[in-house]
């Protein structure tokens, strides 16, 4: 799924990756929302060794707002 989530993310229109651009929303609302949920794991969680954890407990990403948090 994180193969066809950046791909979505970073295709052009008219390329084939998806067919809509609702559709495009729709893919990258369910990634935010997997991503969000595991980031919500690990910052009441003590620090871990995965990415996800780090930027829950660094001083410069633990603020992030969901664009910005799903760009990254």
């Amino acid at each position: 799924k994180l193969t066809r989530w950046s791909e979505v993310a970073t295709a052009l229109p008219g390329t084939g990756v998806y067919e809509t651009e609702e559709q495009r929303r729709e893919e990258l609302a369910e990634c935010l929302a997997y991503f969000t949920r595991l980031w919500n794991e690990r910052v009441n969680a003590e620090p871990g060794p995965d990415l996800i954890s780090m930027m829950a407990h660094s001083d410069a990403t633990r603020n992030m707002g969901p664009n910005e948090f799903l760009g990254n």
